[in-house]
């Protein structure tokens, strides 16, 4: 693994880029490298050949001849390395459940391609429900987003220049699968809004942009509102106002800009982060098939539970990938404004009504729900009903109007047992239930 990390990450973008644009997408892998704390500590420098990683479909293989390949070696775990290209184990103190990341390594999908934004940074795109036309790619870009659709795109602007990787995940918001993700560690702030510019502006046009309010998603947001991409950032009908979370403290200077711009993005105080967190078990118990991305599925293998309680990536591991999920997801759920972008969720993608009918709600708390049935009802206890019927009427119009007098209903008599009719066959339909 640190011979691969230190190589140049393949992509057939590049059999259609000029030696200069190859050469600063190599610079742009170096620099993302040599950032890395883990890499330095190999003490490797980066090797100027590019790694390719082909899948056993890409080479025009069945899953038969993978198959095959384990009854010639037998050994599960070079088959899932080697042919499978599975690589990620979890760790002990993991708040997930062995077999649930079991479940996610064996599930993980590989990318179908990926585009070059800036002509720099790789993001990989994923199958998501969408079939590619002609239509459906604009000329001159390669894509595999349709851009009708309203993604919702997480990005969790933390760190950079050394520190934690920035990441993006891609929605499909109709489905909840996984579009599209990218991270690094190397992306500075202002290449961040190009690439997302990028993004939006030659691939998802109606793409909702979600940016996590820190200290770097605060100024991202206040160069972002002077762009293109104005009108694509998320923004909700109850602002939070951020100056009252920090009056003091290494963000106070953030306080006039963030009364500009407080509407847009999500700021993820404790409360929010553990509600994020609920909402991802939710999706790993209920509909885990859905969480199979790379980037995804490797960060929720490093996560672990501290002593404190807190759910955090291990020491010197991080879970950028995981929050900028978490950030799409907690909108999808949470978001007040979603309809403004073409969102109107209704029933969930995945596990339909998250809610039973309010009237199924209130027929299963009535005691007598199922104690009467038309099974056999016939044409002589409907007229019957309706004889009774047209009588309880006379009798209630003849104690309420003294204009009207009915010869069988004297004005003012009590009821008594002796004088109510319950006709027969009611009595049978109790008999028989």
């Amino acid at each position: 693994m640190p011979i691969i990390r230190s190589m140049i990450p393949w992509s057939e973008r590049l059999y259609d880029m000029s030696d200069k644009q190859i050469e600063e997408y190599i610079q742009a892998c170096a620099g993302e490298y040599h950032a890395n704390e883990a890499n330095r500590k190999d003490n490797r420098e980066v090797i100027k050949i590019f790694y390719m990683e082909y899948h056993y479909w890409q080479l025009r293989k069945s899953h038969q001849w993978v198959e095959e390949q384990y009854e010639l070696g037998g050994d599960r775990l070079t088959i899932q390395r080697e042919i499978l290209l599975q690589r990620m184990r979890g760790s002990s103190e993991s708040p997930i459940d062995q077999g649930d990341l079991e479940y996610l390594i064996q599930h993980t999908q590989q990318p179908i391609n990926d585009i070059l934004l800036n002509n720099k940074w790789k993001m990989e795109i994923y199958a998501h429900g969408v079939t590619t036309s002609k239509n459906m790619i604009q000329p001159g870009v390669f894509n595999y987003f349709n851009p009708k659709i309203p993604y919702l795109v997480g990005v969790d602007p933390a760190g950079g220049g050394g520190g934690d990787n920035i990441s993006i995940t891609v929605i499909n918001p109709y489905n909840l699968q996984i579009a599209a993700e990218f991270k690094s560690p190397y992306i500075s702030g202002t290449e961040l809004l190009r690439a997302l510019i990028d993004l939006v502006n030659n691939y998802i046009p109606k793409a909702v942009v979600i940016i996590e309010k820190n200290s770097m998603g605060i100024y991202l947001i206040h160069n972002a509102v002077e762009s293109s991409i104005r009108d694509n950032l998320y923004w909700g009908k109850k602002a939070k106002e951020l100056e009252t979370m920090t009056i003091e403290g290494p963000d106070a200077e953030l306080k006039k800009l963030s009364q500009q711009y407080r509407k847009y993005g999500v700021y993820t105080s404790p409360a929010v982060r553990h509600a994020m967190f609920e909402l991802l078990f939710k999706h790993i118990h209920e509909c885990k098939q859905i969480l199979n991305s790379k980037n995804l599925v490797d960060d929720l293998c490093r996560l672990i539970r501290n002593t404190s309680g807190k759910i955090v990536a291990g020491k010197g591991e991080h879970d950028d990938s995981v929050m900028s999920y978490n950030i799409a997801i907690y909108i999808y759920y949470t978001g007040d404004n979603l309809e403004f972008f073409g969102i109107d969720k209704g029933a969930h993608p995945i596990l339909g009504l998250l809610e039973p009918n309010l009237d199924e709600i209130l027929a299963s708390k009535d005691p007598l729900t199922g104690f009467f049935t038309t099974e056999d009802v016939t044409y002589e206890t409907i007229m019957r009903d309706s004889i009774i019927e047209t009588e309880q009427y006379s009798k209630y119009i003849t104690e309420v109007n003294p204009r009207v007098e009915d010869p069988y209903y004297k004005r003012g008599q009590e009821d008594s047992s002796e004088n109510v009719d319950i006709p027969i066959f009611f009595f049978n339909q109790i008999n028989n239930w």
